[in-house]
């Protein structure tokens, strides 16, 4: 078996076995914010689905198969690796809507499908890029999308700010300093590699956002991986204060039928079960409103994890730093 294979095998009972419970896909139907946001794109636009054929990418329970057979799909072909898509075939058939649906379990990259005029996902994960889903996601878009079909959501987009986050520091970071009379410190640098979820406050933004990622489903290529590599940002300080942390959060954008959805994860949006990603600065740089933070971002897959790399400088103080965070695809 060659590495790739290999690692690809790892990842699917990675997957399998933490799709496999009901708790984590409880947590993600009790987002309100996160179903809510596919139900109103789904079955408020029903032209979208109406005697359509639909296709579900990683469609866990079913939820999402059920809101478009409800919508008015002719048939909704529902894929998933883990095995909940047993019980996701059971949900279907006790609300009236097995004919509706075929469940299928395996890759999507290696089920034969028909041509599709519709694929909704949800296969985003934690600071966006987290669960490397994407790309399976675009391939079979390319291989199962008809001519004119549409990508659910279609549009997503990364942004980052800087915050002030004392208070979680000393708790996640600066706790090891003094542990019962013990130092600790050592585990410290590992934690300064660490993506930490949040939900800080809107009040501990120091920055304006700006947008990293705008990426377009509809025709973005899965070879583009240039585009992750060595982004260029400018924050503009919006206010004095200490910048510990570079704080990151997704929007996602449903478009193409009369009413369009848009949701933000970020902190100025209620919270969702994505949080926010908390990058924490070693040291804390003090701002004040003049200042831009000027930097280069970039994401890539290590193994199991979302690598992301941070440089950043404040040219007029000859302030400059550099990091990288991994994020795991688990809470």
């Amino acid at each position: 078996m060659s590495k790739h294979k290999a690692f690809a095998a790892e990842v699917d009972a990675l997957v399998t076995s933490s799709y496999d419970g009901v708790a984590v896909h409880e947590k993600m139907i009790k987002d309100d914010i996160r179903t809510r946001s596919y139900l109103d794109a789904i079955e408020n636009n029903p032209e979208l689905f109406k005697d359509k054929i639909a296709l579900d990418i990683g469609c866990g329970t079913g939820i999402l198969s059920l809101f478009a057979a409800r919508a008015g799909a002719k048939h909704v072909y529902a894929v998933d690796i883990s095995s909940m898509i047993e019980r996701a075939s059971m949900i279907a058939k006790v609300n009236g809507l097995s004919d509706k649906i075929t469940f299928i379990q395996g890759r999507v990259e290696d089920v034969d499908l028909p041509k599709v005029d519709v694929i909704v996902s949800e296969w985003m994960g934690f600071c966006l890029m987290s669960e490397f889903n994407l790309d399976c996601v675009l391939k079979a878009r390319d291989r199962s999308l008809a001519a004119g079909g549409l990508m659910l959501p279609n549009k997503t987009s990364l942004h980052i700010v800087v915050i002030e986050d004392a208070e979680k520091r000393k708790e996640k970071i600066d706790y090891w300093d003094n542990v019962y009379g013990l130092d600790f410190s050592p585990l410290k640098p590992e934690l300064f590699r660490t993506g930490f979820l949040g939900t800080p406050s809107k009040d501990t933004v120091l920055s304006q956002a700006v947008c990293v990622l705008d990426l377009d489903l509809q025709v973005l290529q899965a070879s583009e991986t240039s585009i992750y590599n060595s982004i260029p940002f400018r924050l503009a300080v919006n206010r004095k204060g200490t910048a510990h942390a570079f704080l990151a959060w997704f929007d996602y954008h449903f478009t193409g039928g009369h009413q369009e959805v848009q949701i933000s994860t970020g902190p100025f949006s209620p919270p969702t079960h994505w949080k926010q990603t908390v990058f924490y600065l070693e040291p804390p740089i003090e701002v004040e409103k003049s200042d831009a933070i000027t930097g280069l971002i970039s994401f890539e897959q290590c193994e199991r994890d979302l690598i992301v790399r941070i440089s950043y400088e404040i040219e007029a103080k000859a302030i400059r730093g550099s990091g990288w965070y991994k994020v795991g695809c688990m809470e």
